[in-house]
């Protein structure tokens, strides 16, 4: 009988041994847990004077970082300034999102997760009532994550409480782009406050096409006005609009004059979150006279148009700069770094544009037009350019002058800079040897060549390219080098 259940059990054994090889390995066994559990994090942040984060999706989304590989995907640096990963053992969730209010604190509050490889990531944003599009980015170090892993985003938006005093955003009403024009004439020296369509339409005091449609939505806007006259010429406005409680605003505008010419208009239209009906604005205007806008870098303001010196100290703009962006920067993050300088207005993403070199349309400036809150001194305007610069999202900043550089309209003088590209004629397009050594000791760029003239950019110079062409041209070893001017849309009046 033994004989017989012996070989009943050795297949019984097989069998078992077979089963037994099949089990998964241990490593990937789901340990007995009490989900959902509490994960450790900590916050990882970047230098914002050396690294920048690139490519955000903005879209509520956990990006779950497992390398250096995929770091460097989201990341813009000119040196590194974060301490090293040891991806093996740690990865890096990345968020970022938008609101339709301006964000005063972003907090992640707790992480938890649910499974092997489920998790839930709790975060808090704090908003005012300001109704601006604004964008928020974080990031956390975590235990190392599985392939596998998936990362819920559970988003709670609170409204702060709001601190006064305190600035508001507006811009400035655009004639050109919605094709309206003023009609009726404005009561001089008062502030007009346009808040429903009904209004717009009763007072005249603009007049558009389609239905008179400002592109104005006064259920979340209003439009301000006031005009007044001068004895000088008007060569810029600037504005500062500030709310002391929610219903008591103070809008201070301070009128540039020039020294020279007769009486003039000053006129503002701007658009600003929505104010009350009891709302009381306090408005207030300065004048300033010419003498605060001269400069105080005259010595370097000039250029060489063929062999002629042109001088641009009295044509410095003291309140406007221009800012030009890597290229993998999007159009969104450009206005989050510059809105949180504090320098500027706020700016708006349609301002930004692209500049081409026009001979070389490959070669492009991300360029954008920021107007600084006060008036500043030259040297205060580089101090700008410096800090801007260093940035690793900012390719370069220039100063901004009036004019058109070659040709200047009769009726308006326009706001330009110049961009990073100069224009070089040589003496012998077949003796290029001194061209070769200036490029050379001022590291920059050839990118292209017709005939005798060539194109070269300044961008990875520590020099703009006013100062290279200039450089370029004294140096007595070419015949001609000027730097390549950008226009604004922006307009004044010139000097008679």
């Amino acid at each position: 009988m033994k004989k017989q259940l012996l070989p009943f059990i050795t297949i019984l054994q097989i069998l078992a041994g077979l089963l037994s090889s099949c089990k998964e390995p241990e490593e990937l066994k789901e340990k007995p847990t009490n989900y959902p559990i509490s994960v450790s994090f900590a916050e990882f942040s970047l230098s914002e004077n050396s690294c920048q984060w690139i490519n955000l999706p903005y879209d509520e989304t956990v990006i779950i970082i497992s390398s250096s590989e995929e770091l460097e995907e989201y990341i813009s640096c000119t040196e590194k300034s974060y301490d090293d990963i040891d991806f093996s053992i740690q990865s890096i969730l990345l968020i970022s999102g938008k609101t339709t209010n301006v964000i005063t604190e972003t907090t992640a509050m707790e992480l938890l997760q649910s499974s092997l490889t489920q998790y839930k990531l709790k975060v808090e944003i704090a908003t005012n009532d300001i109704s601006v599009m604004d964008v928020w980015s974080m990031a956390f170090l975590v235990e190392k994550m599985s392939e596998e892993s998936v990362v819920d985003l559970e988003i709670n938006v609170k409204e702060e409480e709001v601190i006064y005093p305190r600035d508001v955003p507006f811009t400035d009403f655009s004639f050109e782009e919605t094709s309206c024009k003023r009609w009726v004439k404005l009561p001089e020296g008062e502030l007009i406050v346009i808040n429903s369509n009904e209004e717009f339409n009763n007072y005249r005091y603009i007049v558009c096409p389609d239905n008179n449609d400002p592109g104005i939505d006064f259920s979340k806007e209003s439009l301000l006005l006031a005009t007044g006259y001068t004895t000088k010429y008007v060569s810029g406005i600037l504005k500062d609009l500030q709310q002391f409680s929610p219903t008591h605003y103070k809008l201070d505008i301070d009128v540039q004059l020039m020294n020279a010419g007769h009486s003039d208009e000053w006129f503002i239209a701007i658009v600003t979150s929505k104010l009350e009906k009891e709302s009381t604005i306090e408005f207030n205007v300065n004048f300033t006279d010419e003498a605060l806008h001269w400069c105080n870098c005259t010595s370097e303001f000039y250029y060489y148009l063929a062999n002629t010196r042109i001088v641009l100290d009295k044509y410095f703009v003291n309140n406007c700069l221009l800012v030009s962006f890597k290229q993998n920067i999007q159009d969104i993050e450009i206005v989050k770094y510059l809105n949180g300088t504090g320098f500027f207005h706020p700016v708006e993403a349609d301002k930004i544009f692209t500049y081409r070199c026009p001979q070389f349309a490959e070669e492009i400036n991300r360029v954008v037009f920021v107007n600084t809150k006060e008036l500043k001194t030259c040297l205060q305007q580089k101090e700008i350019i410096h800090t801007l610069e260093n940035s690793p999202i900012v390719s370069f900043a220039n100063l901004a002058f009036t004019g058109r550089f070659e040709d200047i309209p009769e009726a308006f003088w326009r706001v330009g800079a110049f961009s990073s590209f100069i224009n070089v004629i040589v003496k012998d397009k077949n003796e290029l040897d001194d061209l070769y050594t200036l490029v050379q000791e001022t590291n920059t760029r050839i990118i292209g060549q017709i005939g005798s003239q060539f194109f070269i950019s300044v961008e990875n110079s520590n020099n703009n390219a006013m100062y290279i062409a200039n450089y370029f041209y004294e140096s007595g070893k070419i015949k001609y080098a000027s730097p390549l001017p950008i226009e604004s849309d922006i307009t004044i009046k010139p000097l008679r």
